[in-house]
């Protein structure tokens, strides 16, 4: 009815018409609005798909076939989150900051180490973003963003203080044992080396 609306506000000032709903004119104008609203309905859908910010369903599917699987089974938010992500990264963002949007546009959150003793860059994956791929996917998305010419260790490992104290340690304990996150933990099994994958 809106449109109907709109069509007679415009066609009256021309006084051509009498349009006071019982005309020929007005039924054909009816007719019209019915179907302008289906048009207008598809045109309301086209330009909320045409942006990642607003796009509920084919405008981030297609945007995610692009560079991989369809993640529809993954929030709308995070679905826009590693699109958008994916789309800044950029050949400058070879910094701490960069690298770590570079990997949420891969599916991850994660806490970068440098300067480690034996030069690598040690990337800590803290969450999945979409947790129904493995780690090897990740890694395998992970390295299209990364500079080639570093050597990148990935750690999956969960390392959190409940995980110590279900080993059976206190803060007290490992504070008074002088040591480093990474000398903590024991577990080497999921650190994943990206040379070796």
């Amino acid at each position: 009815m809106e449109i109907y609306q709109r069509l007679v506000s415009r066609l009256r000032p021309l006084g051509l018409y009498r349009l006071d709903g019982a005309t020929l004119v007005d039924a054909e104008l009816l007719a019209y609005a019915e179907g302008l609203a289906l048009l207008e309905e598809d045109l309301m859908a086209l330009q909320r798909e045409a942006f990642v910010s607003t796009a509920q369903d084919y405008g981030l599917s297609l945007r995610e076939r692009l560079s991989g699987p369809i993640k529809s089974a993954l929030p709308l938010k995070d679905r826009r989150e590693m699109l958008l992500y994916r789309g800044g990264v950029t050949a400058a963002d070879c910094t701490r900051p960069g690298v770590e949007r570079a990997m949420a546009a891969s599916g991850i959150r994660c806490s970068i180490g440098e300067n480690r003793e034996d030069g690598r860059l040690y990337i800590n994956c803290i969450a999945f973003l979409n947790p129904f791929v493995n780690q090897q996917s990740v890694i395998q998305a992970a390295q299209e963003f990364l500079p080639a010419h570093l050597d990148v260790l990935f750690d999956f490992r969960a390392l959190s203080w409940e995980y110590i104290q279900r080993r059976g340690r206190s803060f007290d304990d490992m504070d008074a044992a002088g040591l480093r996150w990474d000398e903590i933990d024991q577990y080497k099994e999921e650190i994943v080396d990206a040379d070796q994958s």
